[in-house]
């Protein structure tokens, strides 16, 4: 029986990883270099399993308590230090 259904990818290279999660190559290596982000060595060919992209933004993913501060503001004034921005989850009890 013919499934209709488009292949998905189970992993992907790392240009296609930066482009999905929309972050740079050196983004990439330093997540790759902390752990965050495994990677499969095939051949000498880098995956990245569509799995551990997902993961990796479910792991940072903020709530809604965390999208009430001023985003943009802070990534700003992070970039002006050098410095990735983080933004911390606001709790109900600390607004």
């Amino acid at each position: 029986m013919k499934d209709d259904k488009p292949l998905q990818p189970l992993a992907h290279r790392p240009a296609d990883v930066c482009r999905i999660l929309g972050i740079g190559n050196t983004k990439f290596y330093e997540l790759v270099n902390s752990g965050e982000l495994p990677i499969i060595k095939l051949d000498g060919l880098t995956l990245v399993s569509d799995e551990a992209c997902r993961a990796l933004l479910e792991r940072n993913a903020c709530g809604p308590e965390g999208l009430r501060r001023n985003v943009a503001g802070h990534a700003n004034a992070a970039k002006k230090i050098g410095r990735p921005a983080k933004f911390p989850v606001r709790r109900a009890a600390d607004a």
